[in-house]
């Protein structure tokens, strides 16, 4: 009954709509699970890197120090073992829901972003 009260109510363009995520409903819900399972990866992949960061320096949570030894932090191997850490190299973004390449640039720019929301 609800569904063709909004049917009629939504005139010829929103009927046309309907249909056709109804004709690909599948598809479309497929893409969006797939989208959030990677958002999920790609968040998790964060977590890690942060863990793995605060285990390396001892500590138990981030602070305004472990970003800046991080951004002091020249030494390649560092990095590249800080990426194998993680199977995808992807992390999510505190900002926005999509995810960014798992580089040295974008781990410092969300760990800064981490830092000025938790204050």
């Amino acid at each position: 009954m609800i569904s063709e009260i909004s049917l009629m109510m939504s005139g010829a363009l929103g009927q046309k709509v309907i249909n056709f995520y109804m004709s690909y409903q599948l598809l479309f819900n497929t893409i969006v699970v797939l989208y959030g399972a990677i958002l999920l990866l790609a968040h998790l992949n964060e977590k890690r890197i942060i863990r793995s960061i605060l285990t390396n320096r001892g500590e138990d949570h981030l602070t305004l120090e472990t970003l800046d030894y991080l951004e002091e932090m020249e030494d390649p191997e560092f990095w590249k073992t800080l990426l194998k850490s993680i199977k995808v190299p992807i992390i999510s973004t505190r900002s926005a829901l999509y995810y960014q390449k798992a580089n040295r640039e974008n781990i410092l720019k969300n760990l800064t972003k981490h830092l000025k929301r938790r204050k």
